[in-house]
């Protein structure tokens, strides 16, 4: 299932607003927890995900600046910011 497919899929199970009714907040959140825990797993990373701790400190602040600026640059590119 790619992203499109599991946000048309899970928008049934919007989560919750303050106004929901008690009865059905448990409903409404397990049925979007099922959806998105069956996304993950059908979505599954082909490779291990990194380890940052076993890099050195230094290693560890060169991949967060570098993270910091590849955020940046998707917010100013594709969200307007």
């Amino acid at each position: 299932m790619n992203r499109r497919a599991f946000l048309q899929a899970s928008s049934a199970f919007m989560l919750p607003s303050a106004n929901t009714p008690q009865s059905k907040l448990g409903v409404a959140t397990t049925s979007y927890l099922t959806a998105c825990l069956r996304f993950v797993s059908a979505n599954k990373s082909r490779k291990p995900l990194p380890h940052v701790s076993e890099l050195s400190h230094e290693e560890q602040l060169k991949l967060e600046d570098q993270n910091v600026v590849a955020c940046l640059k998707y917010a100013r590119e594709n969200l307007g910011m």
